[in-house]
């Protein structure tokens, strides 16, 4: 017990002189690490732990974690597009209610299309694979994290909105080549035309 309780105080102290050290980049993680610690960000604390090389005694409280979960279909990463798309979409940028030009908006190529396939992705309980046929040459593959709400086989068939200029990642080890559009509120549902079109028919 002694020996468990000595590795938890080195621990803490460590992790105090890492939000000492880090609150100039990190000024509110680092202060909640020091609240939960029972500890002051300050030059004497600096002094203490820092160039004296002191060590503290803590008494740590209940906190929530310092950084969301992060789930692994979620962590998508970029790769390079095999065909270089007619426009190019902005980077992903936080949402807000920021008004945006007429432009801005100009850029997203929004297309309407069939799902012409659709499957569970194994080992992911969210996401579904999709082929949607966009009038293009060869059928899009598409992941969404929509399998709570949909099931496959009611999907065949059905035409849905889709961000088509959206560069391509890979998510959960499968490429996905743009973004089906949705609306939610609290349920999901999926953005569809009220009358069928040609596929590839752009939205705008």
């Amino acid at each position: 017990k002694d020996e468990a309780n000595a590795l938890v105080s080195l621990c803490a102290n460590l992790l105090a002189r890492v939000a000492v050290l880090l609150s100039p980049a990190m000024p509110r993680t680092c202060e909640k690490i020091a609240q939960t610690l029972g500890f002051e960000i300050s030059t004497a604390t600096y002094e203490k732990i820092i160039l004296n090389n002191e060590i503290l005694d803590f008494k740590a409280q209940k906190t929530q974690p310092l950084f969301p979960k992060i789930e692994k279909e979620l962590m998508a990463t970029a790769v390079p597009s095999v065909s270089e798309p007619a426009k190019t979409a902005p980077a992903p940028q936080e949402k807000s209610d920021a008004k945006i030009k007429i432009d801005d908006f100009k850029k997203c190529v929004i297309k309407v299309g069939t799902v012409l396939e659709c499957s569970n992705i194994e080992g992911s309980e969210k996401l579904l694979k999709f082929k949607i046929d966009l009038g293009e040459e060869q059928p899009r593959q598409i992941l969404s994290g929509i399998a709570k709400f949909y099931a496959p086989a009611d999907l065949v068939g059905k035409q849905v909105c889709v961000l088509a200029n959206l560069k391509p990642a890979k998510i959960f080890g499968h490429i996905s080549e743009g973004m089906i559009l949705s609306a939610e509120d609290g349920s999901l549902c999926l953005i569809a035309p009220m009358a069928a079109v040609k596929n590839g028919s752009e939205i705008g």
